[in-house]
């Protein structure tokens, strides 16, 4: 799900679950959505998608290994071929685009406009996330060791050190960064149960990190900035029903102070499982699947959430 704009919104998935199954596009203009054909060599699922304006939207598809990244003018679509591997993506303007591989370890790839290359990590860090405010601030959050990493677009320099792991960044401003992931408690050996992992925030506001727990019963997937110094954030269950065909999904509001409010899409008769999320304005807007309420039914129907935001 990318929000360019209250009228301009893109949803993104696949026709059917075989290997047959292509992926598409749909256009919104906030009322309405319109189908934006993908080139023929558009294959498997959608990995993920970013946008920097109307006239700069970029798609991947494909597999880990085997992606093909896809740029639109708004118009149409064209491959943006030498990219080896990536299932992330992140564009902040025309000539500045990035993509990578959650894991992979001492580079990124960069898209100036007109071609992808590779550039430097910091020696050894494994690559979980990564964010930009503009060319010469850019967020990393990796392990090995782990911490967040920031760079003014030719050295990198760890700003913090963190004892749990952390795979989801969001960097808004130079003065609003927020990450997230869990924490793995240690065993007890009276306790027959494995721990559940213990699900983390942190904030940076430009002078200081300030540490935020979340609610215990949900681990962040996904997280974008609100507008308003906060951000939204696509959880799924902790821990995960292994059983589940798709995890049952909800959506937090949180803010530098904590959680706010928890909001869960329903369905009447199922269960909504979302994997993209975007804000614009004052809407959130979510895209994925509607379920059968019993997690191991597998038939589903596309959605497309939305729901208005309330400004203190």
């Amino acid at each position: 799900m990318v929000a360019v704009a209250p009228d301009d919104l893109w949803a993104f998935g696949r026709t059917g679950t075989d290997r047959n199954g292509r992926p598409y596009a749909l256009r919104g203009d906030g009322e309405h959505w319109t189908p934006s054909p993908l080139p023929e060599q558009a294959k498997g699922g959608v990995l993920d998608a970013a946008a920097s304006g109307p006239a700069d939207v970029w798609l991947i598809t494909g597999s880990t290994r085997n992606p093909t990244v896809f740029r639109g003018d708004g118009k149409s679509w064209a491959a943006q071929d030498g990219l080896p591997y990536g299932t992330r993506i992140e564009a902040l303007d025309a000539t500045h685009a990035w993509a990578y591989w959650p894991g992979a370890v001492d580079q990124i790839w960069f898209h100036d406009g007109a071609a992808w290359r590779p550039t430097a990590l910091p020696d050894g860090v494994a690559l979980q996330a990564f964010d930009a405010t503009s060319p010469g601030d850019l967020w990393a959050v990796g392990s090995t060791p782990t911490g967040v990493f920031r760079s003014d677009g030719s050295r990198w320099t760890q700003v913090r050190h963190l004892d749990w792991a952390a795979n989801v960044l969001v960097a808004a401003a130079p003065d609003d960064v927020w990450i997230m992931g869990n924490r793995i408690p240690p065993p007890v050996e009276e306790r027959e149960v494995e721990p559940l992992t213990v699900p983390l925030a942190a904030h940076w506001d430009g002078h200081s990190w300030r540490q935020i727990d979340l609610p215990q019963q949900w681990r962040p997937l996904r997280a974008v900035a609100d507008g308003r110094g906060g951000v939204r954030v696509l959880v799924a269950p902790n821990p995960p029903d292994d059983d589940a065909v798709a995890p049952t999904t909800a959506i937090l509001s949180l803010s530098a102070t904590g959680t706010e409010e928890v909001s869960a899409p329903m369905i009447f008769g199922g269960r909504v499982s979302l994997n993209g999320l975007a804000v614009v304005g004052d809407t959130v807007w979510a895209v994925g699947a509607a379920y059968p309420a019993s997690v191991t039914l597998s038939a589903s129907t596309s959605v497309v959430y939305t729901r208005q935001s309330r400004r203190s």
